[in-house]
């Protein structure tokens, strides 16, 4: 589910440690301290996207799936939960998500 767009940039520069943090977090196998969820959150223009893509395509071999979906607006989240669930086969049990 990663957009076909979802190239290294090599204009990306920094982010090193931030990325080595992200990394650590996501990949933790203490999974009461880190959920392994992360979401990033900023001003628009801040590198939000340039940051997450720059991590998917620098440990995509970590990974047996990686999904890319948009928090624009909670139908559109809801939605890419929903269909992470279809395509991983998790759709039997009940996905039940607070929308605020």
């Amino acid at each position: 589910m990663v957009p076909p767009w979802c190239q290294k940039n090599p204009h990306f520069i920094g982010q090193t440690n931030f990325l080595k943090m992200l990394h650590e977090m996501l990949s933790n196998d203490n999974a009461q301290k880190h959920k392994h969820y992360v979401a990033l959150f900023g001003l628009g223009g801040i590198g939000k996207t340039q940051t997450a893509i720059e991590y998917v395509v620098t440990q995509r071999s970590n990974y047996d799936s990686i999904f890319w979906i948009t928090a624009a607006n909670s139908s559109n989240l809801l939605h890419g939960l929903q269909e992470i669930a279809k395509l991983t086969g998790c759709t039997n049990q009940m996905l039940a998500i607070p929308v605020r």
